[in-house]
């Protein structure tokens, strides 16, 4: 009986050092215990990450996908033109907030290995780290909103089934709506004479 316990103790010792390195290796290699090397490189560049989820899913295009997919929405040389920049704007204010969350977070990271870490200090970190991460998805969603001044109606349906799994699943279309449903202002959109 006293193996089997011995067993069953070791077994769960290796899913649960399993389960805490279940990031990979990125996640060793951080010098920043909350942030893993993935997470690090991805605020360093200005990365989404899901920050723009909630826009992307309601019919509110990405830069770097409409990018991607210039050809397909036959954009014109002036929506390019608009697009790189609201690109270039967002990643640039991704970037310098991305580096600000950082250092918040090795300040933390550090106030906790110096067992300096008490609840009025460690609620003012999490606080400023809170709205920092808050700024960051700003800055993202922003950027997407923006695009629907840029596209027209047509290239935001036509971006949706590209970036979807087909009619019914685009942007625009709300979680849980058949087609047709969740279309939002898309009809009443002001037209920007870009198209």
């Amino acid at each position: 009986m006293r193996t089997l316990l011995i067993l069953v103790a070791a077994s769960l010792s290796t899913i649960a050092l399993a389960q805490e390195h279940s990031e990979g290796p990125e996640a060793q290699n951080s010098s920043i215990s909350s942030l893993t090397g993935r997470d690090i490189e991805g605020l360093q560049n200005g990365r989404g990450m899901g920050a723009g989820r909630v826009a992307e899913l309601n019919g509110y295009p990405g830069p770097r996908h409409v990018l991607e997919l210039a050809n397909e929405l036959e954009l014109s040389d002036e929506q390019i033109e608009a697009t790189q920049l609201i690109f270039a704007e967002m990643r640039s204010a991704a970037v310098a907030t991305g580096a600000e969350i950082i250092e918040a977070e090795r300040s933390l990271d550090e106030l906790f290995a110096a067992h300096d870490a008490d609840p009025e200090s460690v609620q003012t970190a999490l606080t400023q780290i809170g709205l920092m991460r808050a700024r960051l998805r700003f800055v993202h969603i922003e950027a997407h909103m923006k695009m629907r001044e840029v596209l027209t109606d047509d290239q935001i349906e036509a971006y949706g089934l590209h970036r979807s799994d087909g009619p019914g699943h685009g942007q625009g279309q709300r979680h849980g709506q058949g087609q047709g449903q969740g279309q939002g202002n898309r009809q009443h959109r002001p037209q920007t004479g870009q198209e």
